[in-house]
């Protein structure tokens, strides 16, 4: 058998080979050749059509060389005589065609020049039948409404119009039957038409319709409607009972919301097989795709899957029927698998939301039963005022039914109730005893409206969860075996039930931070007329090291951690002692809290009693001054301090007056202090220490003892003092300018848009990230700022720098805030935020199709094997809120996040990132994993090379390398120290960098199919979607296997005889998230594999017959793209694959 291969060029066709019509503005109103403009075009006679047979072939040369004798760019205008039935390929274009050349037709190859149409008319086509491919296509000059009533059009072929991005609007003939060529399967007939507000039909009485196609239309090609209309049109479409056949992706514009399809189905033998499985997928999160019914429904999804926003838009209409209402029997037409909000609007067609839904009042006693929740339910499934639809019956009977309440949870510390459960705080300054935990409340308990006979009562479970190797059995497990839970060495979970809500908090030692924290499992049971009591509440556990203990119990998946932080002013020593003559009485030892005084805390200066001739003469202190007590206790304490009694002989007693003191004249000059300063008393024979310290742009440049230097010391130290004493500091500014911390990582020109300095002309590189600053810097790469403000916190002032940023990007969905009305807008940024914001900006949402696609194809093996389903697991998250919203699992089937990175399994999302992990994260985010894998283990540049792990090492060169992350001054590379301000804007800078780049307009896709290396069919296509990225271009592979599969149905030669060969035998496809590679392979059959290579980083491998092709690939704009081009390639010629 044969080989059949698919070879993709890329083509780099320079400006001065071929200029695209798109070369001259439509407004200039520039004069090109004879007077004609796009505005004033030159009008084309009949006998300037290359008419023959009634067929139009293009425009005639002979006429076109006498109006165009400078043999430049003309514009046309065009009406097209009743006399033509069919207009040709290519027919209003001057590219190239052997039908062109046979039949005397303008093409860009006889040298004549070139034109474009500016004004087309089908106003007398009235026996036109067929408009025929590409006929104008990519004409952006074409401008206003292309009306085609007056024609008798039955068949528009592929890519007719596609790429007339300045149409407005489109008024289709009610003859028409085809939109895109049957017999290619290929449609784009409007596909890039992104200036239409309207494609209505002929003789319409809705002058406001957005979107109507004709009855009696047959076929829809693929990708007919890609991309069509304005930024601001809302088009929803009905598609007549007549439609056969629709492509892939035929309506694949933002634009279109709605798609009801009115063709009927019987349920069993399915009559929607002509509609693709992605006919309906649009790109628009919000699309809503109605069927006729449940068996039209039935027919179009049976043996199919779908993901993403085509899974979730499919609905049938259901007509629900509540039986026990207050009004009586009511019946509601809603949509299944969607939100009960959803209502029919008979006068515009189409279904709407209404948020101001609510459910009908139910009828009975029921409804006001304390304790319990009374709702309705279907098919046993309960419904909400919002919530989705999802019932299996086809006439279901809304009924009632009420089950006990939940019980409501609040944090609790010190009595207080908290705002969230981030983190608790307990000040130990304040009066005791201290307590952290929760508050359970419900109706039914007996201090509120439960009864001796029916009442809920609840007990507790606490786990202290400390320790990277313990797991649950923390410290407190051990020393509190009463209070706390833990866990055997064999696994068997010894679980202590306590009436204990709140646990104690008696010191440092109980602090639980930086992923360390206590969990509490809730038991609540239901006593009802004096029974037995039942479970009825039960939240989920969050167990580190037990991740098979499913928790069979738990009722919800909620479960209850509560970090702890134990705050406490530091204490510094206050020692009194006394000196030779004397003794002190009362205290002599207090504990004083930095910044307060002895008076303002409350402690007597001890009492003196000098010995008989003596008198007390003060209290000298380490720092060398001698105080009275009364300047004792009004000094402010900053550290620890010794006061000694001084003591001298009393007047008249024929002795010395005291010891006796010298004094230490200690200066500084300007650019610095000295400390003590000013005169210093010094007792004889003690030692006096001085320090000197330089202000911020200054350092020492000398220190003068006694008139000598001692060089530029920080500190001097006069030992045994006896005698007075100079001490002189200098200080010189440092040469240099300040360092502003951003030269060393940016263009300050280009980059200081995404996040700007300080208010001091000062970056501060090394500050932490906050919250309020990665929000700024987010906002500043959005390309749409002008988004509605509709959350606000407390604690963000509307005149902060940030207030825009973080209430856009929370409006956004993009950040959260931490509850209770807050942000917190200064607190470093967390690895669970970072991991969201990271996701957002490269559009691995957790509801994205592409995320949808690799949960599926998510496998473990490494190429070259098939895999067994790849199910990540972090130990950790269970609750959290990176979880319960999906990031979690985004991260994780995408590969950004890999559990064997963190020790244990357990991420920490309350950590603060670090260095090492941003260099994983973007290198991950921009598909940089292979070449990270190649210098795994290699030895880098820095000096503390052996701090960086082997299995890091690879990601650190690459993020090195792309000038994501670079080492420091000392040449060090500090792979553990938490990201910082600088280091996040490079990160940043270049994320934008990768997703803005969008494709070159010269840059054109030619596909070839070939048999034994002999080409039998080119063609121009632009069914591929391409991305330009890292200087290659990168390539959609759901769309290039499409266009496989298309060419060899469309022109193989061989299959035909070959029973063997079938287009519809089934190929695979992998996804490896650790490698980020992606591999497809074909049955072993047909022997046909996708051969591009680039360098090392595209490969096929061969098992007997079977093919694989593996690569590494990018999750791009929705779609799983891979390399296909390298545009550092110096030829500008055609390219073919590697």
């Amino acid at each position: 058998m044969r080989s059949r291969l698919l070879k993709i060029l890329i083509c780099l066709i320079m400006i001065i080979s071929y200029i695209p019509i798109t070369a001259i503005s439509v407004e200039s109103g520039e004069s090109v050749v004879d007077g004609s403009t796009a505005g004033a075009p030159i009008a084309v006679p009949e006998e300037g059509l290359a008419i023959s047979g009634g067929t139009l072939y293009g425009i005639d040369k002979t006429w076109f060389a006498n109006v165009n004798p400078d043999k430049g760019k003309v514009y046309l205008a065009i009406s097209i005589p009743s006399g033509v039935t069919e207009i040709n390929n290519d027919g209003l274009k001057d590219s190239y065609t052997s039908d062109k050349k046979l039949h005397n037709a303008v093409t860009y190859m006889d040298g004549l020049g070139s034109f474009s149409v500016a004004a087309l008319s089908f106003d007398d086509a009235t026996g036109l039948e067929t408009i025929g491919e590409q006929a104008l296509q990519g004409n952006s000059q074409l401008t206003g409404i292309l009306d085609l009533s007056a024609t008798n059009v039955s068949v528009i072929k592929k890519s007719a119009f596609s790429g007339c991005s300045n149409l407005t609007g489109v008024v289709l003939p009610k003859t028409l039957k085809e939109l895109g060529s049957r017999s290619s399967s290929a449609g784009s007939v409007f596909n890039g038409c992104e200036g239409l507000r309207y494609i209505r039909v002929a003789g319409s009485s809705n002058q406001n319709a957005v979107f109507e196609l004709p009855e009696g239309l047959t076929y829809i090609g693929r990708q007919t409607f890609k991309n069509c209309f304005a930024s601001d049109v809302d088009a929803k479409v009905i598609i007549p009972a007549s439609v056969e056949t629709i492509g892939s992706e035929a309506f694949y514009s933002k634009r279109i919301s709605q798609i009801i399809i009115q063709k009927e189905g019987d349920g069993w033998d399915p009559r929607l097989t002509g509609y693709d499985t992605s006919a309906f997928k649009t790109g628009n999160d919000d699309l809503l795709v109605v069927f006729l019914n449940r068996k039209s429904y039935v027919d179009y999804t049976v043996g199919r899957s779908f993901t993403g926003a085509v899974k979730r838009a499919l609905s049938y209409p259901v007509t629900l029927t509540f039986q026990n209402a207050k009004e009586g029997v009511i019946k509601q037409d809603k949509l299944n698998y969607q939100s009960i909000q959803y209502e029919y609007d008979e006068a515009a067609g189409f279904w709407a939301v209404n948020q101001d839904y609510l459910l009908p009042q139910p009828a009975g006693e029921q409804v006001s039963k304390p304790g319990y929740n009374t709702f309705w339910t279907v098919d046993d499934k309960k419904l909400t005022d919002s919530g989705k639809i999802n019932i299996t019956s086809d006439n279901p009977t809304v009924e009632i039914d009420y089950v006990i309440q939940n019980p409501t949870i609040q944090p609790v510390a010190d009595g207080t109730v908290q705002a969230d459960f981030h983190t608790l705080s307990i000040d130990l300054d304040a009066a005791g005893p201290h307590t952290v935990g929760v508050q359970v409340s419900h109706p039914l308990l007996k201090e509120q409206q439960g009864t001796e006979d029916t009442y809920v009562y609840f007990q507790y479970c606490w786990w202290d969860e400390s320790g990277e190797e313990s797991g649950v059995n923390g410290p407190r497990s051990r020393a509190e075996p009463e209070l706390f839970s833990s866990s055997a060495e064999n696994g068997i979970l010894n679980r202590v039930k306590t009436e204990n809500a709140v646990i104690p908090i008696d010191g440092q030692e109980h602090a639980r931070t930086d992923g360390h924290y206590y969990m509490v499992e809730i038991y609540g049971y239901l006593v009802e007329n004096g029974g037995t009591p039942e479970l009825f509440y039960k939240s989920h556990h969050n167990f580190i090291d037990f991740g098979s203990d499913s928790d069979t119990e738990a009722t919800v998946s909620r479960s209850y951690t509560l970090q702890v932080e134990v705050t406490q002013v530091e204490r510094h020593a206050v020692l009194f002692q006394t000196g030779e003559h004397g003794t002190l009485e009362g205290t002599s030892n207090f504990a004083v809290k930095d910044g307060s005084t002895m008076r303002k805390s409350g402690y007597p200066v001890p009492s003196v009693a000098a010995d008989s001739g003596y008198g007390f003469t003060g209290w000298l202190g380490t720092d060398g001054i001698t105080r009275t007590s009364n300047e004792v206790l009004d000094l402010t304490v900053t550290g620890d301090m010794t006061f000694t009694a001084q003591y001298a002989k009393d007047s008249g007693s024929g002795g010395s007056t005291g010891t006796t003191r010298y004094t230490i004249e200690a200066s500084a000059g300007h650019g610095g202090g000295i400390s003590p300063d000013g005169r210093v008393r010094v007792s004889r024979g003690s030692d006096k220490t001085f320090r000197i310290t330089p202000d911020a742009g200054y350092e020492i440049a000398d220190v003068l003892v006694d008139g000598e230097s001692v060089g530029a010391v920080s500190r001097y130290t006069f030992e045994t003092v006896r005698k007075n004493h100079t001490i002189e500091a200098e200080f010189r500014a440092v040469e240099k300018a300040p360092d502003t911390g951003v030269d060393r990582w940016l263009n300050t020109t280009d980059h200081m848009a995404y996040l700007n300095g300080y208010g001091t002309g000062l970056f501060g590189p090394d500050d932490h990230m906050t919250r309020a600053e990665a929000a700024q810097m987010f906002y500043n790469l959005l390309l749409d700022q002008d988004v509605s403000s509709t959350v606000r916190f407390t604690d963000v002032p509307a005149d902060a720098w940030y207030a825009r940023a973080v209430e856009t990007l929370a409006s956004l969905g993009m950040v959260e805030g931490v509850g209770g009305g807050k942000f917190a807008p200064e607190r470093t940024i967390t690895r669970a935020e970072f991991t969201k914001l990271l996701l957002d900006a490269i559009h691995l949402t957790p509801d994205s199709e592409t995320v949808a696609w690799m949960t599926e194809n998510a496998t473990t093996k490494e190429p070259r094997s098939f895999g067994k389903k790849y199910v990540p697991i972090l130990n950790d998250m269970d609750g959290h809120w990176l979880t319960t919203q999906g990031w979690t699992d985004a991260a994780l089937y995408s590969g950004m996040v890999v559990p064997d990175d963190y020790n244990g399994k357990n991420f920490r999302p309350e950590k603060e990132i670090a260095r090492y992990e941003i260099a994983l994260m973007t290198d991950r985010a921009l598909g940089l994993v292979y070449p990270a894998n190649q210098y795994a283990g290699e030895d880098l540049p820095f000096a503390d090379n052996g701090e960086i792990l082997d299995w890091m090492k690879g990601y650190v060169h690459e993020a090195v390398q792309a000038g994501i992350l670079e080492g420091y001054p000392d040449n060090t590379f500090r792979p553990n120290q938490t990201s910082t301000r600088a280091e996040a804007v490079v990160m940043i800078q270049r994320m934008l960098h990768e997703m803005e780049q969008g494709l070159n307009p010269e840059i054109h896709l030619v596909v070839q199919y070939a048999e034994e290396g002999t080409v039998l069919w080119e063609e121009e296509t632009d069914e591929i979607q391409l991305q330009i990225v890292d200087n290659a271009v990168y390539a959609s592979i759901k769309d290039i296997y499409d266009v496989e599969r298309r060419l060899i149905k469309d022109h193989g030669t061989e299959h035909t005889n070959n029973p063997l060969w079938n287009i519809n035998n089934p190929y695979w496809e992998m996804w490896w998230p650790i490698q980020q590679i992606y591999c497809i392979g074909m049955d072993s059959q047909t022997c046909a594999f996708f051969d591009y290579r680039m360098g090392d980083t595209g490969y096929v491998t061969e098992s007997g017959l079977a093919r694989q092709f593996h690569t590494p690939a990018r999750a791009l704009y929705g779609e799983v793209m891979i390399p296909v081009c390298d545009l550092s390639h110096p030829d500008s010629q055609p390219q073919g694959s590697w």
